[in-house]
């Protein structure tokens, strides 16, 4: 190789990060989950936006804000 990282470097970085944002769609609603793998509290905040797919009208957009005590998951919207 060339010595720079490949792509996979970098997505195994973010696939392995402390903190991680997940979406489950449950049928028209939306849950967000957060987890904590640090050894830390984290006090963090996510925007999710929807926007319609052939018009890009903002369809809804909101802010969910949280602390996250280490070693933790929780639903923190829907």
């Amino acid at each position: 190789g060339d010595g720079e990282p490949k792509p996979l470097a970098y997505e195994l970085r973010r696939l392995y990060a402390d903190l991680l944002i997940c979406l489950v769609r449950k049928n028209e609603h939306i849950e967000v989950f957060a987890c904590n793998d640090s050894y830390e509290t984290e006090e963090s905040s996510v925007l999710i936006t929807a926007h319609h797919l052939q018009t890009s009208e903002v369809l809804r957009s909101e802010v969910f804000e949280f602390t996250l005590p280490p070693n933790t998951r929780l639903k923190v919207g829907e």
